[in-house]
């Protein structure tokens, strides 16, 4: 444990692992733990940021699935959108992948077509004038949000 932090600190970071463990264990997916992570990070370092989470990539029952279908835009919409407007964009959109996902082969194409359709909505949503990336592990996702909300992006 890093010797700098509080004891505050330390019993927050011991309560969200030991909630992550039982949480795996109760079967929830590893995307939305992560989703979690992010949300409770969000609230404690920026309680004023407006954000949203899309549920699409969520499970769901059929009839779920069925619903959302037929009122979304499209598929690849990203998972996480933060309202802020910060250095000429309007908004940041993060597509937030488990550690350890790899996104792109050696050729620099997509590893699935599922991620070459996310890669497409967020370039899509960068020509609009929106902040877009991939988000891989909580650390990779919290140095995005932090740049972006610090105008270093």
């Amino acid at each position: 444990m890093d010797p700098h932090k509080t004891t505050q600190q330390k019993s927050e970071n011991y309560l969200w692992h030991k909630t992550d463990d039982i949480m795996r264990r109760r079967g929830y997916s590893p995307e939305y733990i992560l989703y979690r992570q992010v949300a409770y990070y969000l609230k404690v370092q920026y309680p004023k940021v407006i954000y949203r989470f899309d549920y699409a990539g969520l499970s769901h029952t059929k009839s779920q699935a069925g619903q959302m279908k037929a009122i979304q835009h499209g598929k690849g919409y990203p998972d996480l959108t933060i309202l802020e407007k910060r250095n000429g964009y309007g908004a940041l959109f993060i597509e937030i992948k488990p550690e350890g996902t790899k996104l792109y082969k050696k050729n620099g194409e997509p590893t699935t077509p599922h991620i070459a359709e996310q890669l497409n909505y967020l370039l899509d949503l960068e020509v609009r004038g929106y902040c877009i990336a991939f988000g891989v592990g909580f650390d990779n996702i919290k140095r995005i949000i932090d740049k972006y909300l610090k105008s270093e992006l």
